[in-house]
């Protein structure tokens, strides 16, 4: 008897497409429950808990957030780290790949696996403590940019695509005089724009929800990122409760509404990355 490989065919899309909808349902639920709490009411959301559209409409939520010194400082204190952190982390990181890429520049192999052998092992918290302490970037954020201020993940991403840049034309433009620096900022990463998308959008990612580093480094509550706040809010708020900060109650509407507004410029960037997002990610993969 023969087969009909469209038969398979068909069997194979059906159950792609249940198990991607699946997995975005299970994405795109969670994140509708957080918005819908938000815009309700605190009686209604502790009448029904969980909620796919607002009940009670209201932004007494949001009014709440923008009226507290501590979360809206939060948000700022994260933008400021966004602004300033991913344009230092992209130039390092870009400038790092293309210096591993010059096969003359001696000691480059060392230097490639001091890379790779940082990925495997790290120091510690206390050291990095010890070392943060004497360099005088304790409670400042200057101690939020610097560990991120170059991935090895990442560089080796931007090295690989690097190397499907023809090295023919970094020759022509060292014939016509061109430097190193000339040759990266002029060919190398305007050749490079998807990759560079990508790694823009990955330590914007990692900026805005650090967590750990401004737990860790920072006491003074002026300082703090939004994610450390965000983290105080739920802890305090705990199953539904209401609890008072800064003189009035922050019931589970509120800390849906820090967790929307987290996410949501994430959210609005990404569409614009996305272009990039797959060609840079196979480009850097496929090559060593």
């Amino acid at each position: 008897m023969r087969r009909n490989p469209d038969i398979y065919r068909s069997a194979f899309n059906i159950g792609n497409y249940t198990l991607f909808s699946i997995m975005c349902l299970s994405m795109v639920i969670p994140f509708m429950n957080i918005v819908s709490i938000s815009f309700s009411s605190e009686v209604e959301v502790i009448k029904n808990g969980f909620m796919l559209f607002p009940r009670g409409f209201t932004l007494e939520a949001y009014k709440q957030i923008f009226s507290r010194s501590v979360i809206f400082s939060g948000l700022l204190n994260s933008v400021k780290v966004v602004l300033m952190g991913v344009p230092l982390s992209v130039f390092a990181t870009s400038v790092a790949a293309y210096l591993l890429t010059c096969k003359e520049l001696i000691g480059v192999r060392i230097l490639g696996h001091m890379m790779v052998f940082s990925m495997m092992f790290s120091a510690g918290v206390i050291p990095l403590y010890i070392l943060y302490k004497r360099l005088g970037i304790i409670n400042t954020h200057a101690v939020l940019i610097l560990p991120y201020l170059m991935f090895p993940y990442y560089l080796i991403f931007v090295k690989n695509y690097f190397h499907t840049i023809p090295e023919s034309m970094k020759e022509s433009a060292r014939i016509d005089g061109a430097n190193e620096l000339l040759i990266l900022f002029r060919i190398v990463i305007p050749l490079a724009k998807p990759i560079i998308a990508v790694l823009a959008l990955w330590y914007m990612v990692d900026y805005w929800n650090m967590y750990f580093y401004p737990l860790s480094f920072i006491t003074d509550a002026e300082k703090k990122t939004i994610q450390p706040i965000l983290r105080d809010i739920v802890m305090q708020t705990g199953n539904g409760e209401v609890v008072k900060g800064g003189g009035k109650l922050f019931g589970k509407n509120v800390t849906m509404g820090v967790m929307a507004l987290t996410a949501m410029p994430i959210l609005l960037i990404y569409p614009y990355l996305q272009k990039y997002l797959v060609k840079g990610i196979i480009l850097g993969a496929v090559k060593g």
